[in-house]
């Protein structure tokens, strides 16, 4: 842009990416441009300082754009204001109609759009200097305005005096035609008349009347033009009296239109036509209800893939055709939720019974016809869940009335896992105790996180033929805030679906390699399918072994959770660059699936570890003992060492170095410790 255009822009808007961003390009197109980041401060500014044009988000923190945009009216009716907006605010967008808003920017803002903007309003604001300069001030301005405005003035009784191009334009009128004429004759709003008396009581109260106008020439909607007014008194100065009425409109059919297209895009699914998730979600917030069902179509992905989208397209509105039909008769509300998800809100309050009674004629309804598309004919099943629109002490957990839609979603799933059809939602479920200790343990392994309160504990490993100790194995614990040691079993789910685990996968590994980087014995750490899927953990992992080789000649990698396995090419490879290192494999709970010998066959491990389950009944119980006899004969034709795991007492101990086991772990022989309080000498 070669020149800045002469024009003091106040810019307010909260979110502060938005704020930077959108403040570089208006400092490249004008002048002056003064950016805050609420409505107080705004106004401030505004009363301070001439400007020239506002451009205001609609949300923002002490003021809003829409109470700014009143406020500004107030001490000045005509300054351009643009709104930005987002599509979640558009059911503010119809409110900021009434202000009188000049424009309205859909984010995310573009340059070209703003340049477009204030092109306009500075080309208004050069015509206005023009204007003042001349002598017939009056005139000109009514020519300013009748190029942008719809225009027409009344005498004190209703009657129409004058009429702008503009507005013959709009309405499709002769203006000979009109003049003289009552104006409740002659513009016929949307299902009424221009009622003239109250437009004139509301001005003699309030000074003006400001209105969003609906005319409506035809039955379509799409032929309905909205016309934003404002109207004025004109007073003889001497008496005071009105002698005239002046209004001037502007045309925003476009952009209600395009409001409402906005608003259907928001609310209704775009294949069935049904008002979608979202429209839910605002109805359970908006009204009361009886119950929620959730109606989920058995197996649909199967269908779509044996008899292709087309004909999974055609069930999904053939179900919505059939739930329609019975919406009045039955007094619910239809909607559509995800691909193969419906949902139904019955309006009125009913018995838990007749609640079930509705559940199953909407499943007959949907079932009991089957579906033909050409040739094909097709029988389908689905699953109801449901929830109870009654709100519970307990329901505060979730905002609004979400948790209605939560409880009748956990009751689907209940009632797939059960392979029930309908399952009402029983407060059994526990869902909120659930959702409570998630966040509760998600801070706590957060704060853990961030004071360097995750540690590895060390147990050791005796040789069976010696007595002494030759391996420790990491295990991860948690120092609480009050120095108990928490368990992996409270945090370690938790930290996979948070997102976390890796975290501490690479935490423990650094720690551990610190802490046996200078002793001889070997030190086993815990590896899961899930880490080594993990590219930037496995990267991490050779990093480490690469900047410490001599350690890596003392790790132990112990493979967990084995029959996860699902790409023996990424674990084979894996296992193959730690080997180029030395490192030692092990296969950890060793017995305990039907795939571990596979892994034995597939993979190039060093150690077996029995698994607890076996280990822990080894004393008393046969069977035990000839598959641990088994096992260890079968590792040593392999050349692999065994490690029996769960050695707790003395009767096990013995047993196990009865049935040629090399390695004992165990409380009996040694409880996992931190590093500082196990024996290394």
């Amino acid at each position: 842009m070669n020149k800045k255009l002469d024009l003091n822009v106040l810019y307010a808007e909260d979110e502060s990416l938005i704020r930077i961003e959108v403040e570089e390009m208006l400092k490249q197109i004008a002048n002056n441009v003064f950016v805050v980041e609420d409505g107080e401060k705004a106004l401030q500014i505004f009363k301070d300082v001439h400007i020239d044009v506002i451009i205001t988000d609609i949300r923002m923190p002490k003021m809003d754009g829409l109470a700014l945009s009143r406020e500004v009216r107030k001490i000045n009716p005509t300054i351009p204001i643009i709104i930005t907006t987002a599509y979640s605010d558009a059911e503010y967008l119809l409110e900021s109609l009434e202000i009188g808003i000049n424009q309205y920017i859909v984010k995310p803002i573009y340059i070209d759009k703003i340049l477009e903007s204030l092109n306009k309003i500075y080309e208004v604001k050069v015509l206005n200097k023009k204007l003042e300069s001349t002598r017939n001030i009056l005139s000109e301005y009514k020519n300013a305005i009748d190029l942008i405005s719809i225009v027409f003035k009344t005498d004190p009784f209703g009657y129409i005096q004058y009429v702008n191009d503009a507005f013959c334009n709009t309405f499709q009128v002769c203006r000979e035609n009109i003049i003289g004429k009552y104006l409740n004759e002659i513009l016929k709003i949307k299902n009424e008349n221009f009622d003239f008396e109250t437009i004139k009581n509301t001005i003699s109260k309030e000074e003006r009347w400001i209105k969003t106008v609906e005319f409506s020439e035809s039955n379509k909607e799409e032929e309905n033009i909205y016309i934003h007014f404002i109207g004025l008194p004109i007073t003889d100065s001497d008496t005071d009296e009105i002698f005239e009425y002046i209004f001037v409109g502007n045309n925003i059919t476009d952009t209600v239109k395009k409001e409402k297209a906005l608003l259907k895009q928001i609310y209704t699914d775009n294949l069935t036509g049904l008002p979608n998730r979202v429209k839910l979600i605002n109805d359970l917030s908006d009204s009361e209800f009886g119950y929620l069902m959730i109606i989920n179509i058995d197996s649909f992905r199967e269908i779509n893939d044996f008899y292709g989208v087309v004909v999974g397209d055609f069930i999904l509105k053939e179900i919505a055709h059939r739930l329609l039909i019975y919406e009045n008769d039955r007094k619910y509300k239809t909607y559509k939720l995800s691909s193969d998800e419906y949902a139904v809100l019955v309006q009125d309050k009913i018995s838990k019974e007749e609640a079930y009674e509705c559940a199953e004629f909407i499943r007959n309804v949907i079932t009991e016809e089957k579906y033909r598309y050409d040739d094909n004919i097709i029988y389908i099943s689905v699953t109801i869940g449901m929830s109870s629109g009654e709100i519970e002490k307990n329901d505060e957990y979730l905002p609004v009335r979400q948790n209605i839609l939560l409880k009748a979603d956990m009751a689907l799933k209940k009632a797939k896992s059960l392979k029930k059809a309908i399952l009402i939602y029983d407060e059994s479920f526990n869902i909120f105790q659930e959702f409570q200790n998630n966040i509760l343990w998600t801070k706590k392994l957060k704060d853990a996180i961030s004071s360097d309160r995750i540690i590895p504990f060390y147990q050791p490993i005796f040789n069976n033929k010696t007595g002494k100790i030759e391996k420790y194995e990491s295990l991860v614990r948690i120092i609480g805030e009050n120095g108990e040691i928490v368990s992996p079993i409270h945090f370690l789910h938790i930290s996979k679906k948070n997102r976390l685990y890796e975290y501490i996968t690479r935490k423990m590994l650094e720690k551990i390699v610190n802490d046996f980087e200078k002793l001889s014995y070997e030190v086993s750490f815990n590896l899961s399918i899930e880490d080594i899927n993990n590219l930037e953990t496995r990267k991490y992992i050779i990093y480490l072994i690469k900047s410490n080789k001599e350690f890596s000649k003392k790790l132990v990698v112990e493979l967990t959770e084995t029959e996860e396995i699902d790409n023996y090419e990424i674990v084979n490879e894996f296992i193959q660059e730690l080997k180029n290192y030395n490192v030692k494999i092990a296969i950890d709970d060793f017995g305990s699936g039907y795939s571990n010998f596979d892994h034995i066959i597939r993979l190039n491990v060093d150690y077996l570890k029995i698994d607890a389950s076996i280990i822990k009944n080894l004393s008393n119980n046969k069977n035990s003992q000839i598959l641990t006899k088994f096992i260890v004969d079968f590792a040593k034709s392999m050349y692999i060492n065994t490690i029996a795991e769960f050695v707790s007492t003395k009767e096990i101990y013995e047993k196990v170095i009865e049935l040629g086991v090399d390695y004992s772990q165990g409380y009996y022989l040694g409880e996992p410790k931190p590093f500082n309080l196990i024996n290394t000498q």
